[in-house]
């Protein structure tokens, strides 16, 4: 990825990642950026209505303090169907009808089962602590040996299966009690243990909205939850004691046995406090629930006020990230005899200095609460088709990489968190937000170094590479002799297949690849048409490709059948294109490929780029 001349800065440090982009005035509007793709097309096949399921809706709350009970489970036992609360304890469920069951429960608190009568919407529901089997205790060192010898082993009987999950991911960040930011995400999870090793973008959508003519974004917010380890080593992250030895527990922290109390199996549960010795922000305070027959951990809490460690790096040298706290959550549950990942509650509040010692300067306080729920073990997500070339791209380059489905996340909504006023969709639709949708419309042109590409698109259909771009960070000295080596037109069929009920929507789009497209040589009109007719060949492959998916079975196995012949015709055109053109310097062929195009698309490169005299 390449930036303009001042205007952001990227650290290419993969480790950290950027969360706030402050953008001066004189910044705003630069040049032309627009997302790709450049052609999108929706095939609906057997389109049949959707049926609708009423919905239950609720907010839960603790009996005794009328505190919302955030991040709650709520499951539907006659729909096999869940979700957790929002932040406010609030949480809307799809229900069958009259007597359908409706289970409700949180670690530390006794579960309910609510009857949906058919008739009332909306249910307060007030969860009771769990009773505990012993009087609040404070056991200190050396008394404490057991507690520390208890986490230990949690960590050495911790499970080491690899499951998978289909889960939801919202983000949202606040200014001053304002929103300025959500990203949601839908993704395959795998998870390693306790923790999660890797996401698998099904489909994501952002919207940012200014503040004092600035953008403030959590570009990698679902990274920074993957990279914090339940036992392993985190170098960006205060310590736990659930990294040390016992000798190290017993040195850095207090431990306490607050409460022990029987979960709704019966099973005898431990509520553990820890208090670090070192209050300077290089280690977690927090609780930890477990069962200690099993070793098993439930859930875990760690806070840390004005960390010293953290995964942000400000956006200028002038800027500067003066505090961070962290509020985090991880939540699991028993099935089959196995401990699964069930949700992770990731907050963190940073104090941003902008500019600072210009007269420019502003402080600036961001609140971000970003979560992680796995809602299904048994059926994953069918991912699109468009492979990234590496993991750790960030969640705003993935997402504004691809095309919005709007079909998706007008049918995939019940597992998304709810709130009673729609707040997000009312966020997302807001004429004053920046989103995935019109990002980069002539309409709404911003310049950010975080999304831009090393090409631009200028018309609806036009694509120009930069002149001056710089070498990809993953090509070494050496490998860019020969120019077929110094330029790299990635571009892909993008194929996004969801079902429902008896339809079956298929997204297709072309796509000129934004994380591995470079044009290394120097630029003029041959070589725009050269680049554009090599866009519109492929165009032509997708269309065609789309008509013969409109008379096949459209079952799993025959599209994709389609889609790896398609790839293969698609490789085999560009190698003779690229050896019969060599990058248009051969017009005569440049003109018999360019007459192709016009016959399948009725696009004239030679006339548009006024090669034609030539």
């Amino acid at each position: 990825m390449v930036s303009f001349t001042n205007v952001l800065h990227i650290s290419p440090d993969p480790i950290y990642f950027i969360n706030l982009i402050s953008v001066s005035p004189c910044f705003c509007i630069n040049s032309f950026q627009m997302k790709f793709p450049l052609f999108v097309f929706f095939l609906m096949l057997s389109a049949a209505p959707a049926a609708q399921n009423l919905m239950m809706e609720g907010r839960i709350l603790n009996k005794d303090s009328r505190d919302p009970i955030p991040y709650a489970n709520v499951y539907n036992k006659n729909l096999l169907k869940g979700t957790i609360s929002n932040n406010d304890g609030y949480f809307r469920i799809p229900v069958s009808g009259a007597g359908d069951s409706v289970v409700v429960s949180f670690v530390g608190y006794m579960k309910q089962c609510i009857i949906f009568n058919g008739k009332d919407k909306f249910y307060t529901i007030f969860l009771e602590t769990m009773p505990q089997l012993l009087s609040e205790v404070m056991i200190t060192a050396p008394d404490d040996a057991w507690l520390r010898n208890l986490l230990v082993d949690c960590r050495k009987r911790a499970p080491e299966a690899n499951t998978c999950a289909g889960a939801y991911y919202e983000l949202k960040s606040f200014v001053q009690d304002q929103q300025v930011e959500l990203v949601e995400s839908f993704y395959n999870v795998n998870m390693s243990g306790y923790d999660l090793s890797s996401l698998d973008l099904k489909a994501g959508r952002l919207a940012l909205k200014p503040f004092r003519h600035g953008l403030f974004v959590s570009m990698a917010g679902s990274r920074a939850i993957t990279m914090l380890k339940m036992f392993g080593n985190n170098p960006y992250f205060p310590q736990s004691p659930l990294e040390l030895p016992a000798g190290s527990i017993k040195k850095q922290y207090y431990l306490e046995l607050i409460r022990k109390f029987r979960d709704d199996n019966l099973d005898s549960l431990y509520e553990i406090r820890f208090t670090p010795r070192d209050t300077t922000g290089l280690y977690f305070r927090g609780k930890v629930w477990l069962n200690p027959a099993t070793r098993r951990i439930i859930r875990i809490n760690l806070l840390c006020p004005h960390s010293k460690k953290h995964p942000f790096l400000p956006i200028f040298n002038t800027d500067e990230i003066s505090n961070v706290d962290f509020n985090i959550s991880k939540t699991f549950r028993a099935s089959n005899g196995r401990m699964l990942f069930d949700h992770t509650d990731f907050r963190y509040k940073i104090d941003y200095i902008s500019r600072k010692g210009t007269t420019d300067e502003m402080p600036y306080c961001v609140s971000t609460s970003a979560v992680i729920y796995a809602f299904d073990y048994e059926k994953l997500f069918s991912i699109p088709h468009f492979p990234f070339k590496d993991d750790h791209i960030d969640d705003y380059k993935k997402i504004s990489a691809l095309p919005y489905n709007d079909f998706f996340w007008r049918n995939y909504s019940d597992y998304r968190l709810s709130d009673e006023q729609q707040l997000n969709e009312n966020f997302f639709s807001d004429t004053a937000t920046i989103t995935n949708v019109h990002l980069f419309t002539q309409q709404r042109v911003f310049s950010l170094g975080l999304f831009e590409n090393s090409f631009l698109q200028w018309s609806e259909k036009r694509i120009l590479f930069k002149e001056n771009t710089p070498v990809p960070s993953d090509k070494r000295i050496g490998e860019l002799d020969f120019p077929a080596d110094q330029y790299n037109l990635s571009i892909k069929i993008f194929m996004d297949i969801n079902s429902d009920q008896d339809s079956t929507h298929i997204l297709t789009a072309t796509i000129l690849d934004p994380m591995e497209s470079f044009y290394l040589l120097p630029m003029d009109n041959i070589t725009h048409c050269f680049i554009n007719i090599w866009f519109d060949l492929v165009e032509a492959e997708r269309r065609k490709f789309d008509r013969e998916l409109e008379l096949s079975d459209k079952s799993g196995v025959t599209v994709q059948k389609m889609y790896d012949a398609l790839k293969i015709r698609i490789e085999t055109m560009k190698q003779h294109y690229m050896k019969e053109t060599e990058r248009g310097t051969r017009l005569e062929e440049l003109r018999k490929w360019n007459r192709k195009v016009f016959t399948d698309l009725g696009i004239d490169n030679m006339a548009f780029f006024h090669l034609n005299e030539h």
